[in-house]
């Protein structure tokens, strides 16, 4: 028999094929994390996927204290969703909750209203728990493409004509569709200038706005202290996303990063050290490159025969119009 709740996950799934994923979780104040596991279990297992997943109910002795940490947990990361979407996202970690339940705990500390909550997340948002909240979803198969970036800087050493040169890099966990920029200096203006100049184009127009951004620890990017401020940081919030220094025990992401930057390397090893090679040059060649593997090559760690491109813009049924750079070979 099928509950009301299951047939209101199956809606969502059916408003996502026919609108966009995108449209149906703005609509019903879901994340598209919770919507491509609904999305996961449905395809493996049909309308029986769509039971409740419990898999570490509370213990009823445990359950105020340790549910309403939980709950405002969410609210700070998620203070637009209501007390139903709070609880979607709780039962998809296997915290089994009601709206109503949720509703009495936002009302004991006065945060029944969005605008109240918006305030709350922003008072309480610091960098070391937004880090241990988003550890739950840091496994490659339980995010949504888009939603997780990282940011890098590879020293390449100094060349004959150019002197030292940097690669800064940019890439989507999920799809592996990435950006690439060569500059001669290692600044946060230059960490900028690919982030707001290629990647935050290309997410505007696939309507793809990351949750997460991954950086090193390093001065282009970040203080080095837990609560210094930063510009870089400062944009990455303005983006809407959270800002987290990549540890580097992350093999999985280690993996990714070091694959797509020896790619790179590849293309312009055989140039990088010649005496009459300019900088303009440099990067026409690695945005050549760049054009292959977006939008040719499969991607080596995203879904089998498809490129990283077709990956990203998923449900998208037209294509998508997109920034020049990224699919002009110069």
């Amino acid at each position: 028999m099928i509950d009301e709740k299951w047939m209101k996950r199956y809606d969502i799934i059916k408003h996502g094929m026919k609108y966009g994923v995108s449209y149906a979780c703005r609509e019903h104040q879901i994340s598209r994390t919770i919507y491509y596991r609904w999305l996961k279990r449905f395809e493996a297992s049909g309308i029986d996927g769509l039971r409740d997943v419990k898999k570490s109910v509370i213990p009823r002795n445990k359950a105020s204290k340790q549910l309403e940490k939980e709950v405002l947990i969410y609210v700070k990361h998620y203070p637009k969703y209501g007390p139903r979407s709070i609880a979607w996202q709780l039962e998809d970690e296997g915290i089994i909750v009601s709206g109503s339940g949720v509703y009495n705990i936002m009302k004991r500390h006065d945060l029944t209203t969005k605008e109240k909550r918006i305030v709350y997340g922003k008072r309480h948002s610091k960098e070391n728990e937004s880090a241990k909240f988003h550890n739950k979803h840091l496994k490659i198969n339980d995010i949504a493409p888009g939603e997780v970036w990282i940011c890098w800087t590879n020293d390449l050493g100094i060349t004959p004509s150019l002197g030292q040169l940097y690669k800064y890099m940019i890439l989507d966990v999920k799809s592996g569709f990435a950006c690439a920029r060569i500059y001669n200096n290692r600044n946060t203006e230059c960490a900028l200038g690919i982030l707001q100049e290629i990647a935050i184009p290309m997410a505007i127009a696939l309507d793809y706005y990351p949750k997460i951004i991954f950086t090193q620890r390093a001065r282009e990017y970040n203080s080095g202290r837990d609560y210094g401020n930063h510009k870089y940081v400062e944009i990455v919030a303005k983006m809407g996303a959270k800002h987290i220094v990549l540890n580097e025990t992350i093999k999985e992401y280690q993996e990714i990063m070091n694959d797509f930057s020896s790619r790179v390397q590849k293309e312009i090893n055989t140039v990088l050290f010649s005496e009459n090679i300019d900088l303009l040059e440099l990067r026409r060649i690695v945005k050549k490159y760049l054009v292959n593997y977006n939008f040719h090559l499969s991607s080596v760690h995203g879904e089998e025969n498809k490129t990283p491109y077709e990956i990203l813009k998923g449900e998208m049924s037209e294509d998508v119009v997109l920034p020049l750079w990224a699919y002009i070979t110069p």
